[in-house]
């Protein structure tokens, strides 16, 4: 999360400055406090307001201020702090413009500039802001932090985990900002590079439901389920408010096996959400592994209720329909799925399988073609591939497939059967012996 950067941290760094001088009184004279002291005294005031959540309270402090002090920086900063609290980003870029037209060198001005520009969506302005934050300060961590976020946002993650590890180096306790690489590392697929920053956040707070929870999704990717599991289990014990720990913990579980424990954990995610889709679609795996097929189907529509248009849940609502049978409606759902991503491997795969069965050969062998163009290591769409070719009638076709299955999967039982059998037809009996032995 972005903070704002207030005055108050940079107090007395630009106190001095912002004073206005008054004229020296007269020896013996009584004046008043000169126009500057009044208005530092309004921003003391509107201070403590904005701490105690009196913010309407705050501002009339801060306004007064800058009646007082037209030119007090810190006032046209401040006020430009609550602006930006209240979701008037616009404004605030009026605010924080100001008080840089005063100060261009005003640090916390620059920062609180590029929140605004975020805000609204402006990550290269934001990201300018930052950088002319942290050229005037160097140590300012939270700007590297800021800096670091928006450039996740542009998609530029080697430019966010620099800016990451300089405020590491500023802080190196800085627990969010090792869960903020981590996060990083883990969509540059530096996966164990990942699980040691999210580690090291933990050993700083290891009472962190988010890096548990941060930590458990790298252990997932890795293949280490037993150990994801566990993180999504702390994670829980800390908040048990969290759908998607569930929800995670239930993937971890399905993965091990343990479907009827993996249910419990997606229907307590939904207790939580009964919007997740994340959940819906878990849920929907898992009785499906139970060969609760009709449940299955009820959670994957429920979750097409809420994105029509998720290419991977279609494809798995039409696997399921083909498991019960409803071929022309697995086939319905595939080539949506293909619709919305026409490189969809898998939903191209399955296609050729429910068209295969619906004795539409020439539309599976093009759709296994297809999924091949995409994956050419892709060793079941070869094997099927080959099967569909040989109940065409085209069994050197199918050979040549059934071949380049076994270049890639050279101990498949089924694809040597597939093979042995395919050579039988062809009068070639001692190569199909040989492949049925094969397939022992």
């Amino acid at each position: 999360m972005i903070k704002l950067w207030s005055v108050k941290k940079l107090w007395n760094e630009f106190l001095a400055q912002d004073r206005l001088e008054g004229v020296p009184a007269a020896s013996g004279a009584t004046k008043p406090p000169p126009p500057g002291q009044d208005a530092s005294r309004l921003i003391d005031e509107g201070n403590a307001l904005e701490d105690a959540g009196r913010l309407e309270e705050a501002m009339q402090r801060y306004e007064s201020a800058i009646s007082l002090a037209p030119k007090l920086a810190r006032a046209h900063l401040n006020r430009g702090n609550i602006l930006l609290a209240r979701e008037k980003a616009e404004e605030a870029l009026e605010a924080y413009g100001s008080a840089l037209a005063l100060d261009p060198d005003y640090a916390a001005a620059h920062y609180n500039l590029g929140n605004a520009h975020a805000r609204l969506g402006r990550n290269e302005a934001a990201q300018d802001a930052y950088r002319a934050a942290i050229r005037l300060k160097p140590d300012f961590v939270d700007a590297e932090v800021a800096l670091g976020c928006v450039q996740e946002d542009l998609g530029q993650l080697e430019e966010a985990a620099a800016s990451y590890r300089r405020a590491l180096e500023i802080r190196p306790d800085y627990a969010e900002v090792h869960g903020n690489l981590g996060k990083v590392l883990r969509n540059m697929g530096q996966l164990d590079a990942a699980a040691t920053s999210y580690r090291r956040a933990l050993e700083i707070k290891p009472d962190s439901a988010e890096m548990h929870f941060g930590l458990g999704g790298i252990l997932s990717e890795l293949g280490q389920h037993e150990s994801a599991l566990a993180s999504f289990r702390r994670s829980l014990e800390i908040n048990p408010a969290q759908a998607e720990a569930h929800s995670a913990s239930g993937r971890a579980l399905l993965e091990l096996g343990q479907a009827e424990a993996a249910v419990l954990s997606f229907r307590r995610a939904l207790e939580i959400d009964p919007g997740s889709v994340l959940a819906l679609i878990n849920l929907g795996d898992a009785l499906r592994e139970l060969k609760q097929f009709d449940a299955a189907v009820a959670n994957y529509r429920r979750a097409l209720e809420i994105v029509p248009d998720l290419a991977m849940l279609r494809n798995n609502l039409g696997n399921v329909l083909k498991e019960l049978g409803q071929l022309d409606d697995a086939v319905a759902n595939y080539r949506r799925a293909i619709d919305i991503a026409p490189d969809f491997v898998m939903a191209l795969y399955n296609l050729g399988n429910a068209l295969k069965e619906l004795g539409q050969l020439d539309a599976a062998v093009a759709n296994y073609r297809r999924a091949l163009e995409i994956e050419p290591g892709f060793a079941d769409a070869y094997n099927n591939l080959g099967t569909a070719l040989y109940e065409a009638g085209r069994l050197n076709a199918a050979l040549e497939s059934l071949r380049h299955a076994l270049e890639i999967e050279p101990d498949s039982a089924i694809t040597h059967k597939n093979m042995g059998v395919a050579l039988k037809d062809l009068g070639q009996l001692d190569g199909a012996i040989a492949s049925c032995r094969r397939a022992l």
